[in-house]
């Protein structure tokens, strides 16, 4: 065959394959991890490269946006990795994370925000879970997979619960009890009172309710606090972002998991805006 026509054959195939190959509008400059497929030829099943679902036990749910809250209501440990993905015309579902997973405890929870990459396609939001410790360099199927579609922050307004106030209880300190934010993620409370009060750190963030939405509370610490003693309460991923409140509610009497009663006080915890010591 001519040079010359070698030379059209090239350029035919390259005019035929234009736009698919190359990356979408806004995307980083390396190509993103994709599903099982070529470009043009990218799977647009979901989940994602046949995952299984996930384990029992293992849930994620939308908090707002394109927060999530990753729970962990097994008895075994779990490593989570949560992760933006788009389903793009030629190579269908796309993500461009590389990040490690998380350790996830038994019965424990974490919060997470992903970035959606900008590239024009479906976003979702995909969680996947590995019953064995996988880094960034681990290439294993995860155990399971699990995922939720993101929320418009505009529409949390128009579904807002009716009636509902925030915050749900009077706010006003104790005598003798001060709490205070040494830095964005770490928060001391002191008691000179002269004896024992039970409390309950919490974190508040938008939350999806039976029939609407709301500011809806997730404890991350609570225990008493003796007279002349100190408690430190570090936050944790979501919960150092500067728009989410945090309270410390009060009780006179040990008040568990399951109690109900009102707090005899509680405070609004003003966050400070120095960044944690690297540890």
């Amino acid at each position: 065959m001519a040079k010359s026509t070698l030379f059209v054959v090239a350029v035919a195939m390259a005019m035929m394959f234009e736009g698919c190959a190359s990356s979408p509008a806004g995307a980083p400059s390396s190509r993103p991890q994709g599903a099982v497929g070529t470009p043009c030829g990218g799977s647009h099943d979901w989940p994602p490269n046949g995952y299984a679902a996930a384990p029992v036990g293992l849930t994620v749910e939308i908090v707002s946006g394109t927060t999530v809250r990753v729970r962990n209501d097994t008895d075994q440990p779990w490593v989570a990795r949560v992760a933006a993905w788009e389903d793009l015309p030629c190579t269908g579902y796309m993500t461009a994370t590389d990040s490690p997973g998380r350790d996830l405890a038994p019965h424990d929870t974490f919060g997470a925000t992903v970035e959606d990459p900008g590239w024009g396609g479906q976003l979702r939001i995909g969680v996947e879970f590995w019953d064995h410790p996988c880094d960034d360099a681990c290439t294993d199927a995860p155990a399971g997979f699990a995922y939720v579609d993101p929320v418009p922050l505009s529409d949390a307004s128009a579904t807002f619960c009716p009636g509902r106030t925030w915050p749900p209880y009077p706010l006003g300190g104790i005598p003798g009890i001060t709490a205070k934010s040494t830095d964005r993620a770490t928060i001391m409370i002191e008691n000179q009172s002269g004896r024992t009060y039970y409390y309950r750190v919490s974190g508040w963030q938008l939350d999806q309710f039976e029939t609407c939405r709301a500011l809806g509370e997730v404890e991350v610490q609570r225990g008493p606090i003796h007279a002349e003693a100190t408690e430190w309460v570090k936050l944790q991923g979501d919960w150092e972002h500067m728009d989410v409140p945090i309270t410390i509610a009060f009780w006179d009497e040990p008040c568990g998991e399951a109690c109900q009663r009102e707090p005899i006080a509680a405070m609004q915890v003003e966050r400070s805006t120095f960044e944690p010591a690297s540890s």
